[in-house]
């Protein structure tokens, strides 16, 4: 899944386009892939105590 981003976006959009929507992708990856290493551990605390 990680080069999807920019794979996707070198195939899809025109040529004046790429630049700023490979620019949006990167960016949006990076902010998920920071949200889930912030909440992962909290996650897996929440769902073990439970028994999950």
């Amino acid at each position: 899944m990680a080069p999807m981003p920019w794979t996707i976006n070198s195939e899809i959009y025109p040529l004046w386009a790429r630049s700023t929507a490979i620019a949006i992708a990167s960016c949006t990856y990076w902010v998920f892939n920071l949200l889930v290493s912030m909440t992962f551990l909290t996650l897996t605390e929440y769902l073990t105590r439970f028994g999950m």
